[in-house]
């Protein structure tokens, strides 16, 4: 029996202003009963989605929908080094923490925030270590890197947090479990499936040029759906951690897919 309803793959970005429309970002939606297809920006006058326009569309999705889940592609957070020395005790207060000190909701992320410390170019989190090729979340620049997209999208997942909390399943930070019955929201890593998915998917939109983009975010909703209706996905959420390793990541987060 499938666990959600709505299958949702974002491929983020982290380019330009928040309100600037971006071919970078790009959103693959499949129903349970349907094929996956890719989603335009519905406001103003751009197909492109901009992170401002795609917060509001995740905002109504997530109001509207039944179960769902929604992989995007950036973190969620940082490693437990930086809850240390900032004194911060959970990711909700992380959340705040950041609101108030980078202002990449209205900036981009170079003109919001100064460069990182050298030392933490390479620090990462415990789930980035768990893979072969994850970059550090403060590693601005280069091939996989998530810095600039990790700073951007932030703002709005405190946005989202602040509405549906109780009500959507931030996973892991509510915890690994609990999530059934509720959509779900969780940080993915498209390069565990791109090429798993890249016959499949463009067989399936032979007639569109897919950008790497398009191609990740179809691949991160294809796996939802494959897995979810293969009674295979419940597993992801339940990697094998120790208790020690649970209380890590309910602040850092974790990558699903990653076990």
């Amino acid at each position: 029996m499938s666990l959600f309803d709505v299958y949702i793959g974002i491929d983020y970005s982290g380019r330009d202003k928040p309100d600037k429309p971006l071919a970078s970002i790009q959103v693959c939606l499949s129903a349970s009963k349907s094929g996956p297809h890719f989603v335009e920006n519905p406001f103003g006058k751009a197909k492109n989605w901009s992170r401002t326009d795609l917060a509001q569309w995740l905002d109504q999705t997530l109001e509207e929908s039944a179960p769902t889940v929604v992989g995007i592609d950036h973190a969620f957070s940082f490693p437990q080094s930086y809850f240390v020395e900032k004194r911060l005790r959970s990711w909700d207060a992380f959340l705040r923490h950041f609101e108030r000190t980078w202002a990449t909701r209205t900036k981009w992320v170079r003109d919001a925030m100064p460069n990182p410390k050298p030392y933490r170019n390479r620090e990462l989190r415990l789930t980035e270590k768990w893979t072969s090729s994850a970059k550090s979340v403060f590693q601005l620049d280069g091939i996989g890197a998530v810095g600039k997209s990790t700073h951007a999208g932030l703002p709005w997942l405190l946005d989202l947090r602040k509405k549906f909390q109780g009500r959507v399943h931030f996973w892991p930070f509510d915890g690994l479990f609990g999530w059934e019955g509720k959509s779900v929201v969780a940080e993915v890593y498209p390069s565990i499936f791109r090429k798993r998915y890249r016959e499949d998917i463009q067989k399936k939109f032979k007639e569109v040029k897919l950008s790497t983009d398009m191609q990740d975010a179809a691949a991160v909703c294809w796996w939802l759906k494959d897995f979810d209706q293969r009674d295979l996905l419940s597993r992801y959420f339940d990697p094998p951690l120790t208790k020690k390793d649970q209380k890590c990541v309910i602040r850092e987060g974790w990558i699903l897919g990653i076990i």
